[in-house]
Parts: structure tokens; sequence; C-alpha cells
């Protein structure tokens, strides 16, 4: 999947590129930080292995619509994701994962203020 590419081929909004290069960035990390706990989430059994399935799945949702300049379906999208990956994190438990899950929590909240910032801007 093109990460880089979220909005460059958003019909409606006009992105800059300096925000482009930031949201793709944080998409990125996201998804770096998030996968980075899918070992332990495999290792504490199959609910917690389908929490990282639909976590996962919710991410790559969320990124998908993005890239289609879809920023209504994209929030929603966030407030899925959020909700899934605050309890898989919570599952997961593990103080190694700490950060992150921080790194994961904090482009999330980027990712959806650049996206209601788009939002209310039209």
């Amino acid at each position: 999947m093109d990460i880089i590419g979220i909005f460059r081929s958003a019909p409606v909004h006009k992105v800059l590129s300096e925000t482009e290069s930031k949201i793709s960035a944080s998409a990125k990390n996201m998804m770096l930080a998030l996968k980075s706990v899918k070992n332990d989430a495999n290792a504490k059994g199959i609910k917690v292995e389908r929490m990282y399935e639909k976590t996962e799945s919710s991410a790559r949702k969320l990124i998908k619509n993005t890239a289609r300049g879809d920023i209504k379906a994209a929030l929603k999208d966030v407030k899925v994701y959020e909700k899934r990956s605050g309890k898989l994190f919570e599952n997961i438990g593990n103080p190694f994962y700490k950060a992150n899950i921080s790194v994961a929590e904090r482009e999330r909240l980027f990712i959806t203020t650049s996206l209601y910032k788009l939002h209310y801007k039209n």
C-alpha cells in the first residue's frame, strides 16, 4: 500500500505538500508502531490476535479512505481505529511496548486533527 500518496489523489481537497508529507509520515509511524505489537498479540491468544487483526484492518481502511479523499469516511474510520486500538493496547499490557503504543496514539491524533482541519476548511 502506498502510504506516501495518501492525499495525492484527493479530488476535493487540495493539501499542501508539507501537510501531505507530515500526514504520510504519521501514517507510516502509526502502522509501524501497530505492527511492533503483532508478535505479542499473537502470543496472548486468539482473542487478542483477532483484536490486532481488526485494529490493523481499521488502520488500513483509514489509510484507504484518506487516499481516496473521502474525509468523512476517514473520520469515521479514525473513531473505529481509536476504539479498537485502545482495547488492543489495553490487553497487550506489556510495558516494553509503552513507547510504541504512545507513538501510535500520537500519530492517530495528528491524523485526526489534520482530517478535521481539512473537513471543516471546505
